[in-house]
């Protein structure tokens, strides 16, 4: 501001030196030349305070952009140490697998005993297996109704006095299977949609990638490495099957283990006669 008034200042004492105090001297040539050397130092001083702003706004920015790319740098090295930091603990933490292992038989006859289950399918997983497991129980006492009420004919027809206790034992099972089957189901089509549902679920944990999976070998054993955790194993039979959805291939017995680092968990498994 103050260069301008100078600037101003000194147009006018040109005007004023060349055309009122030496009005004896008027001449269009001083009026030119005085007007266009006024322009002149006017222009450059303008010229001159814009330069000087953008300097000034170049210097800001340039100070700007240094502090956000300091500021940049440093987010980009925390996340940096942060995410090598993480990985170094997932590493150090990472536990070393345990060993889950068993005998798997089944009973072949009474004179023979049990039989390596050769060829059994043993299937470790985080699934939740209760729903196949409720289902087992089920369909286990819906069998046995029938079978007990089979029994329980046989006996009233050799006579109710003198078979009266076997009676007795007889409906008092029938009462407690039966309490079994309305707990899992109210009527039948309830029965069959759990039953489908069991099943799917079994279909899952068999197929699914997942799944740690093994056979047993020849002499009835098997072994399979998992990591630590909580498990449910489900082991499905070659010897045995039952008249069921889930069991037509074999019968299911399903157990919960909890596997600890470099360890060993044992599973003996025996498929009865049902």
């Amino acid at each position: 501001m103050k260069s301008s008034f100078f600037i101003i200042s000194l147009f006018y004492s040109c005007i004023v030196k060349k055309v009122i105090i030496d009005t004896s001297r008027i001449n269009p040539v001083n009026w030119v030349y005085t007007i266009s050397t006024g322009f002149i130092l006017v222009l450059a001083a303008a010229v001159k305070k814009k330069k000087r702003r953008n300097d000034s706004n170049n210097i800001r920015q340039n100070r700007e952009y240094k502090q956000n790319y300091k500021l940049k740098t440093i987010k980009k090295m925390k996340k940096i140490f942060l995410i090598s930091a993480i990985a170094l603990m997932a590493i150090s933490c990472k536990q070393e697998p345990g060993t889950v292992t068993g005998v798997v038989s089944y009973f072949f006859n009474k004179y023979q005993g049990y039989k390596p289950d050769i060829g059994a399918k043993v299937y470790v997983t985080l699934e939740n297996c209760d729903s196949i497991d409720d289902y087992l129980r089920a369909s286990d006492a819906k069998a046995n109704i029938e079978l007990n009420k089979y029994y329980l004919d046989e006996f009233k027809s050799y006579g109710e006095k003198e078979n009266k206790q076997t009676i007795d034992d007889l409906n008092k099972t029938i009462a407690s299977e039966l309490e079994i089957v309305n707990n899992y189901a109210k009527d039948t089509i309830a029965f069959k949609q759990n039953e489908e549902k069991a099943y799917s679920i079994l279909n899952r944990i068999t197929t699914n990638k997942e799944t740690y999976k093994t056979t047993v070998d020849g002499v009835g054993n098997f072994t399979i490495d998992v990591p630590p955790g909580k498990y449910n194993v489900l082991i499905i039979s070659v010897g045995r099957t039952r008249v069921n959805l889930l069991e037509v291939g074999g019968q299911v017995i399903i157990k919960s283990i909890e596997v600890k680092s470099k360890a060993k968990t044992n599973i003996d498994v025996k498929f009865e006669v049902k």
